[in-house]
């Protein structure tokens, strides 16, 4: 998996528009909303409330699969190492991931829209830490595992409040209804206050919001038109 620690941008180039909105990670307060969020053949889910056994309730090890963002079903987290990440009690707690005793160590199973076995799907995931100011990432950064064999692009950043914030993206080609990927890391005291999700079908092509590193030098020519945009998506697709 490559790890890109500079701010994320999301270009997103919309059919026959020849400018790119640009969503920069430094500058948001929350996770990023993908261009096609919400549209046909889309899905938008994540958690805020890591519960035990999907009761939206802190304490345990999660066992996840009500979303409390968006809406999806056949989706889940769960921790696979038998720690408990969600240590303190209400009314106190916050209900976020938080490593105290183990280390980072979930399963995730998303759920897409589209016909299945055919065309393109793309997976936004993004993460925010409960904590503030740590440059380092929640003291550890994590790891996504392949889907299939493809491997992801992360891109990892402080946003405008100061709180560390993460995008992985994986283009897969064909469709599944369901995909699992495992979310590790190797230091304790890691938090994560929310994990949002997206994923898109496209019968005919990736979506075409993607994760771009553009050098300072490169950023008007980015944000010039159509083919910056494609100019960068095929750096990306490379180092994915």
């Amino acid at each position: 998996m490559k790890q890109l620690f500079i701010p994320l941008l999301f270009l997103a180039c919309l059919p026959g528009v020849g400018l790119a909105a640009t969503l920069v990670i430094d500058q948001a307060t929350g996770p990023i909303a993908p261009t096609n969020r919400g549209a046909a053949n889309t899905t938008y889910f994540g958690w805020e409330l890591f519960g035990n056994d999907g009761d939206g309730v802190p304490g345990g090890v999660v066992n996840d699969t009500t979303p409390d963002i968006g809406s999806a079903t056949g989706v889940q987290i769960v921790t696979t190492n038998g720690q408990d990440h969600t240590p303190f009690s209400a009314p106190t707690a916050a209900a976020n991931i938080y490593t105290f005793t183990g280390t980072l160590a979930e399963n995730v199973t998303v759920s897409t829209m589209g016909i299945i076995g055919t065309g393109f799907t793309s997976l936004f995931i993004q993460g925010i830490s409960a904590f503030q100011g740590n440059p380092t990432y929640f003291s550890g950064t994590p790891t996504f595992s392949s889907i299939n064999g493809v491997a992801p692009v992360y891109v990892s950043a402080l946003n405008s409040n100061g709180i560390e914030q993460f995008g992985v993206r994986y283009d897969l080609p064909g469709n599944e209804a369901n995909y699992t990927f495992s979310m590790t890391g190797s230091a304790q005291h890691f938090s994560l206050d929310k994990l949002v999700i997206d994923t898109v079908w496209s019968s005919t092509s990736f979506d075409s919001d993607v994760f771009a590193i553009p050098e300072p030098s490169r950023a008007l020519l980015l944000l010039g038109g159509f083919g910056g945009v494609v100019f960068r998506r095929r750096r990306v697709s490379r180092i994915a």
